[in-house]
């Protein structure tokens, strides 16, 4: 008799510790969530403005403006401007297309801080074309330019 009165409360001990566990658990889990979705709006923010910005920096370089560029492209006249303001990114399709009309590669587009212009870029591209002999050639000059622009 002793074991079927131990067993229910233990059984109910059980039940209730794992009622709380799970309820402690779906708290963690739902809080986890909205921080991953906090996160993923926050990356999505990013990636909006990075693309943005980018767009403008390389449109600046090239002295032209967002409807030009949306005209050039056989986009609607406010295409670009939803870009840059942050509102929408581009089509992967669009994106190339925005990639050829400025000269650039996807790499060189997303590497802004390599490519602060379409001058490194183009060097970038030149050098990468060199020969293993002539690319130490060309890092030695580089060192030697710099070590004679850092003298007084």
């Amino acid at each position: 008799m002793g074991d079927y009165t131990v067993r229910p409360l233990y059984v109910l001990i059980r039940a209730e510790l794992s009622e709380r566990l799970l309820t402690s658990l779906y708290s963690c889990v739902k809080v986890t969530g909205e921080r991953m979705e906090q996160q993923e709006r926050r990356w999505r923010r990013m990636e909006l403005s990075f693309v943005g910005e980018r767009i403008t920096q390389l449109r600046m370089e090239k002295n032209v403006s967002e409807n030009r560029m949306s005209l050039d492209l056989d986009m609607g006249h406010g295409y670009i401007l939803n870009i840059t303001s942050g509102n929408a990114l581009p089509s992967m399709e669009a994106f190339f297309r925005i990639c050829d009309y400025f000269g650039v590669t996807p790499q060189e587009f997303f590497h802004a801080s390599a490519c602060d212009s379409q001058l490194i870029c183009e060097a970038e591209r030149e050098i990468r074309r060199l020969n293993r002999r002539d690319l130490r050639a060309f890092v030695y000059l580089l060192c030697r330019f710099n070590e004679s622009g850092t003298e007084k």
